[in-house]
């Protein structure tokens, strides 16, 4: 705008200069043109004039918006702090350190309070003493105080919150029992005796109960195995003979429970049947299938009871080996003495009679189905739902 005024007034003075009828008229028209484009500035000014004015207006509002905020959070941290303060109180719990100094002035207000009554208290004593004729007592022996409390550090106050925080110690229920076993077993590798130490936990049988462990190998003894126990004692077994024999895992064996190697190399499969029914063909047949897919000539199958007749042919046929319970307890009798009793004496170590999950690797619980059935249940349940059928008496 400075430039347009300068050239119009440069040009004003030119036109002025030369006094002639035309630059009169062209003059006026300047003029104008002038006047004009001045109160269009004259305009533009007002107008930035007022738009500062609305924006300081609504800077002033929300500065003061802002205040009132502020004084509402202000107001609201201080309730905030005399609710902690009184919760505390009634908790009698030990206060923070961020929150003693509000105490202290609770503390000030409640003996200026006390200090009030006792006032009361003195002028009373002192009115009743005179008119009594007698020698008013000393207001110090009247005055009562709150006792004297120090002020405890940041330390102290976080050690006596922790101490005071801490759950106080529950009496130990047969569910927790339980629950402990259940833990201690999946972390220790080792076989525990579970079923008999729920029981001496729970109080069902006597801890110095007199149970006679078997003396010597029986087929009663055998029959009473679980199928987890019996894999165990044919891998020992297995290994007298001098064989590199491998239980394989729970639930991914497809039906195979040893594995037998010869320097690393695998070159033999055997299964084990903890059965009270006769073995038929069929799982001698799975076994060969087994063998010829994974491309083994060596098979043996064991089992607590015996086989049919379909089952002995086809194993002779395909030259697999089959061990019956009698056949067994003929070869474990015709070990050494001190063969005979380390095999013992590891096949009944512990619970040897109740079965182990297959999945979970836990002793099973005998459960009642809504039919009034006994059955074994994992101990999981409901996590885990295997089930085996509890076997008859032999």
């Amino acid at each position: 705008m400075t430039t347009f005024l300068f050239f119009m007034t440069l040009s004003y003075l030119i036109l002025k200069l030369t006094k002639n009828k035309k630059t009169k008229s062209l003059l006026k028209k300047w003029d104008e043109i002038v006047q004009e484009g001045i109160a269009d500035i004259q305009k533009a000014n007002q107008q930035a004039y007022k738009d500062i004015e609305i924006r300081e207006g609504t800077l002033e509002r929300r500065m003061q918006e802002i205040q009132e905020k502020s004084r509402d959070i202000a107001n609201k941290s201080s309730e905030i702090e005399d609710t902690i303060i009184i919760s505390e109180e009634k908790q009698q719990a030990k206060p923070s350190a961020t929150i003693r100094i509000n105490l202290e002035s609770i503390r000030e207000k409640k003996q200026d309070a006390l200090n009030k009554q006792t006032q009361e208290i003195e002028d009373a004593v002192i009115l009743n003493e005179i008119k009594a004729n007698r020698k008013p007592p000393d207001k110090e022996k009247l005055r009562i105080k709150l006792p004297e409390s120090k002020k405890p550090t940041v330390k102290e106050t976080i050690a006596e919150l922790k101490i005071k925080l801490q759950p106080e110690p529950k009496k130990s229920t047969a569910q927790e029992k339980v629950h402990q076993i259940i833990t201690e077993q999946r972390q220790n590798s080792q076989r525990i005796d579970f079923v008999d130490q729920l029981k001496k936990e729970l109080g069902l049988i006597e801890t110095n109960s007199k149970t006679e462990q078997p003396k010597e190998w029986t087929l009663e003894l055998l029959l009473s195995l679980e199928w987890k126990r019996f894999e165990e004692v044919c891998r020992e077994y297995i290994k007298i003979h001098g064989c590199d024999a491998r239980l394989t895992k729970n639930g991914a064996d497809g039906g195979i429970d040893i594995e037998l190697y010869d320097n690393d190399k695998l070159y033999g499969l055997v299964q084990c049947k903890a059965w009270i029914t006769k073995v038929g063909v069929k799982e001698i047949r799975e076994l060969y299938g087994i063998m010829a897919s994974r491309k083994i000539t060596d098979g043996t199958f064991f089992t607590t009871s015996s086989y049919t007749q379909e089952a002995f042919i086809f194993a002779q046929e395909n030259q697999i080996d089959l061990y019956d319970g009698n056949s067994l307890i003929n070869g474990i009798k015709n070990l050494s003495k001190n063969q005979q009793e380390k095999l013992l004496i590891f096949a009944t170590s512990g619970d040897y009679t109740t079965p182990t999950c297959a999945r979970c690797n836990l002793k099973m619980i005998k459960r009642i189905s809504s039919q009034g059935k006994h059955f074994w249940g994992c101990i999981n349940f409901p996590r885990c739902k295997s089930t085996l059928q509890i076997r008859k008496a032999v």
